[in-house]
């Protein structure tokens, strides 16, 4: 607190007067964790869990997502605009028909495995990063965010957890 008092947070506990910027901490650390330190061991798990789920989704889910996967791992570009490229097809089309319901296939499924969840929270904890809640995908990753072309230059890994902290900073 403001006088240097300390205690303990439980599981689960959340810290009064947590906001936006810690929303916005937490999040970057985890898009650092899943997408940019490719030998993080729950990075690792997270990145195999996606592919796990989007490789039982749709064929063009499956197709677009595994190759942001890969071109995530093997350090290359991930734009819109490189994988449209690759797919054929144009940015917007792979923002609207496969990136975005591909987040909301794989938020889902992540809230639907406590153990994954469990790990994640864990981790967040001991960085002393607020934890995710229940009300994540619910209210924000579910929620499609307006379509922006200037968007299409970012990576896509950049954008995860920013869906995240750009709703949590409207709230």
């Amino acid at each position: 607190d403001d006088e240097g008092r300390t205690r303990d947070i439980g599981p689960g506990e959340s810290v009064p007067g947590w906001g936006a910027a810690d929303e916005t901490k937490a999040s970057d650390y985890l898009n650092t964790m899943f997408f940019y330190d490719l030998n993080d061991s729950l990075g690792k798990k997270v990145r195999n869990f996606m592919r796990n789920v989007w490789d039982h989704s749709t064929p063009g889910i499956a197709k677009g997502m595994g190759a942001w996967l890969d071109r995530l791992e093997a350090h290359k570009e991930t734009s819109y605009a490189a994988l449209a490229d690759e797919l054929g097809g144009t940015p917007q089309n792979f923002f609207q028909n496969v990136y975005t319901p591909a987040m909301r296939i794989f938020f889902a499924a992540l809230w639907k495995n406590p153990s994954l969840m469990a790990e994640i929270n864990k981790r967040l904890q001991d960085q002393g990063l607020e934890q995710l809640g229940q009300e994540l995908p619910r209210d924000v990753i579910v929620k499609e965010l307006p379509f922006r072309a200037e968007r299409w230059k970012t990576s896509a890994a950049d954008r995860v957890t920013d869906r995240y902290s750009s709703r949590s900073n409207q709230s």
